[in-house]
């Protein structure tokens, strides 16, 4: 994997830490220590990485408090964590920490729906909020969370665009006797200052993190071009196109090609076997398919596909359209007409008109060194 982006530190004094969860769930007050947001291989997936500590009275490690000004605490709780994505892409069903025996997360509607209330996205995005399992915490707890996004692509084929922004908030609640059991509703205030206090035994917005991949990532789309017309015996000649954005040369962006056609008896051969495209191009490939005589005149598919050097794969598929071979007239049989027809060429001698007539055939016509005269009786 690779990075793309840039670290940000989140919180007052906070510091990278060594990842090492506690054994149980952090609840009270969570700040973000880092985060990153890389690209999976060469023309893979978003993936985003946040590490996070239950902050603690020094002496401790994660001494920074979030935005509710508050330390956690050793009592039952629950954590809340809310993604803000772009509107296509999806959500996780569920997820936990990076280390094993953290608290599992499952989607939580009124979370989400308290956020997209008090603190709405920006056009084109959406909030997808958490809500853990109730856990006793251990203040000064450490853990990482890891989300992978699959990049939807455009309908129209193209590539996808290289900037992507991702954005999380972590809070969390009580869960007590007083304060509620663990299946009550997230309610986060009237207001959107209410999020960051304490009202229902709830921080909703204790801390946030933004990471943007600017222009960094990367992707390929390959394209068919029209039809092309042919013939059986013939080669078909089918252009594909293929359009690379982003940097294609850290680390180098290489690809093998291949192709295959549903013409029966054929191959499908691109003009080349390995293709590594130049920064932001447009990239023409030829595929040849060489149709045997006797193919049966319709459509037929041609497929190119470029796998990248760690796996990920883009198809395309074209077509070539295969007419009804020409009749070609037999031996002696002019213009294809049917042998052993009466044929009838007209000569014109001493008036007299002269009537050939071919027998079940085929029958030759052979002229001399010429000029050669059909004599009319």
């Amino acid at each position: 994997m690779r990075r793309r982006s840039w670290t940000r530190v989140v919180g007052r004094g906070a510091a990278a830490v060594a990842v090492a969860l506690a054994a149980a769930v952090m609840s009270g007050c969570v700040t973000i220590n880092a985060q990153t947001l890389q690209q999976q291989g060469v023309i893979g997936p978003v993936v985003y990485t946040v590490q996070v500590c239950a902050s603690k009275n020094a002496p401790a490690t994660c001494t920074a408090r979030g935005a509710s000004d508050l330390q956690s605490t050793a009592d039952p709780g629950q954590m809340l964590v809310a993604l803000q994505l772009p509107a296509d892409y999806a959500a996780p069903a569920t997820f936990t920490t990076v280390e094993a025996g953290g608290p599992v997360f499952t989607p939580s509607p009124t979370y989400t729906a308290e956020l997209q209330r008090l603190l709405p996205p920006s056009p084109g995005r959406r909030w997808a909020g958490y809500i853990s399992n109730a856990r006793t915490f251990t203040p000064d707890s450490t853990g990482t969370f890891r989300w992978v996004f699959e990049r939807p692509r455009p309908a129209d084929g193209s590539p996808v665009a290289s900037g992507v922004e991702l954005s999380v908030i972590f809070g969390s609640r009580l869960v007590n006797a007083t304060s509620g059991e663990a299946g009550r509703p997230v309610l986060c205030g009237a207001t959107p200052a209410d999020l960051r206090g304490f009202a229902n035994d709830t921080v909703c917005r204790d801390s946030t993190g933004t990471s943007t991949s600017g222009g960094d990532f990367r992707d390929l789309a390959l394209t068919g071009g029209a039809p092309v017309a042919t013939a059986p015996g013939q080669t078909a000649i089918v252009p594909m196109t293929a359009t690379f954005v982003g940097n294609a040369t850290t680390p180098v962006a290489n690809f093998a090609l291949s192709a295959s056609t549903n013409v029966g008896g054929a191959t499908a051969v691109p003009n080349a076997v390995t293709f590594t495209p130049a920064n932001n191009s447009t990239n023409a490939i030829l595929v040849s398919v060489a149709v045997p005589p006797g193919t049966t005149p319709g459509t037929y598919a041609v497929t190119l596909t470029a796998t990248s050097s760690a796996g990920e794969v883009r198809t395309t598929t074209g077509s070539i359209v295969v007419a009804a071979p020409a009749s070609t007239p037999g031996p002696g049989t002019p213009g294809g007409a049917t042998p052993g027809v009466g044929l009838t060429a007209r000569a014109v001698c001493a008036g007299q008109q002269a009537t050939i007539v071919g027998t079940t055939g085929p029958d030759t016509l052979r002229g001399t060194a010429g000029p050669d005269v059909i004599a009319g009786l």
